[in-house]
């Protein structure tokens, strides 16, 4: 595999494992319920990574160039409310 592959749920899911002849091979239900296991984590590392993808655009479009501090201050307080989902403590009188 190269170096930019990337692993994702429906490789997993996809997955087979070849049998073996000469002695018993591994137990197919727990390798489906790792599998499982498998797809259900790599999914949410994507959900979470596109998240994080989306939070990255939103803060680079509300962080402006700040000339002044009462800019900063205010790109500060809308800063926190879009991570935090509430008014920054300090930030009474900023819109």
């Amino acid at each position: 595999m190269s170096d930019d592959y990337r692993l994702t749920p429906e490789d997993v899911r996809g997955k087979q494992f070849s049998t073996t002849r000469l002695r018993p091979g591994y137990d197919e239900t727990e390798v489906d319920a790792f599998l499982d296991l498998i797809e259900s984590e790599v999914s949410l590392l994507h959900r979470e990574r596109d998240a994080a993808h989306g939070l990255v655009d939103e803060l680079r479009r509300v962080l402006p160039e700040n000339e002044n501090v009462t800019d900063l201050a205010t790109t500060v307080s809308a800063v926190y409310r879009l991570i935090w989902g509430e008014p920054h403590p300090g930030s009474a009188g900023l819109s």
